[in-house]
């Protein structure tokens, strides 16, 4: 069990926290990667590989902008991956990464530091795909994690409806 801390962070204002544990790491608040007030489909199945993966897709969705689910640095941008096709990788700090895949266009280079919501791509049809779809995974330290957008894990074989915020 955990102990909280308060902390007055500001007059009147009281955050609770818990304290640092050792080989205890918190998953960023992954945004689902594309602009504001769109609405998009995504399917996790075991068969897929990784299983974690999210597949998204919406009718005529082939070069509709992707973007930076969070804030990090660019760690891989290829626009020819043998099976991911264009592909963009992000470092989102303490171990945590995330790939884009299937991209018909990178729009970012090796070393950029992106911003939540920062163009990285557009969905394409490239590598080993089967379609235009973009190919999301979340991963802690080269391991595929169950996808999390908002603190909300997403269930595994689920096709499922989502909204990015309004803007």
């Amino acid at each position: 069990m955990l102990r909280r801390l308060s902390v007055t962070v500001a007059a009147g204002v009281v955050l609770s926290v818990a304290p640092a544990v050792a080989g205890l790491r918190t998953t960023p608040s992954f945004s689902v990667p594309f602009p504001c007030g769109q609405t998009w489909t995504g399917a996790t199945r075991t068969s897929h590989r990784p299983p974690q993966a999210i597949d998204f897709n919406r009718p005529g969705d082939e070069g509709d902008l992707v973007v930076a689910s969070a804030p990090g640095t660019v760690v891989v941008a290829e626009p020819d991956h043998a099976s991911y096709g264009g592909v963009v990788i992000v470092d989102h700090g303490d171990g945590w990464e995330t790939y884009s895949a299937h991209l018909a266009a990178v729009t970012v280079a090796v070393g950029d530091t992106v911003a939540r919501a920062e163009a990285i791509g557009t969905v394409g049809d490239t590598g080993r795909s089967d379609g235009p779809h973009l190919h999301y995974e979340q991963r802690l330290h080269g391991r595929p994690m169950r996808t999390v957008f908002h603190a909300r894990e997403t269930p595994s074989q689920a096709v499922l409806t989502f909204r990015t915020a309004a803007c």
